[in-house]
């Protein structure tokens, strides 16, 4: 016999932009992509009545050997296909970024490329117990 499939309701976002009955736009959709990284730990030395505890550090890196420039750009072009779909749902209408930006000049320039096969763009984070990269 089959396992049952359980339903689960989507994600519901959450953030506090005040932007109903307010003109915008959306000058760039961004999603990064964590491709490689590093956790570090450590414990303090210590003592307890007949027994020394020493210091210990540990360090875990990791790296998407090959990452998959298609697969991501699917994901990306999937999550914005779905994005103006959640904005309507919230009563919420961007303009047009021609028509906006003629009439009252651009908000925000969108000044990083995305990546393209051959031409990949990398982010690098340091988040003080370890470190991160984006694509």
């Amino acid at each position: 016999m089959p396992a049952p499939v359980i339903a689960e309701a989507p994600p519901q976002i959450k953030g506090n932009a005040a932007l109903k009955g307010k003109r915008f736009y959306i000058a760039e959709y961004r999603v990064l992509f964590e491709v490689s990284g590093s956790a570090t730990a450590s414990t303090r030395a210590g003592y307890m009545p007949g027994m020394d505890f020493g210091a210990t550090r540990m360090t875990v890196a990791y790296a998407v050997p090959k990452p998959n420039v298609d697969l991501f750009r699917a994901i990306t072009d999937k999550a914005y296909a779905d994005f103006p779909a959640k904005l309507d749902a919230a009563g919420l209408k961007p303009e047009p970024i021609d028509t906006f930006t003629r009439e009252n000049g651009a908000v925000y320039e969108a000044t990083v490329e995305g990546s393209k096969p051959g031409a990949e763009v990398y982010e690098d984070v340091d988040l003080g117990h370890g470190k991160r990269k984006y694509r």
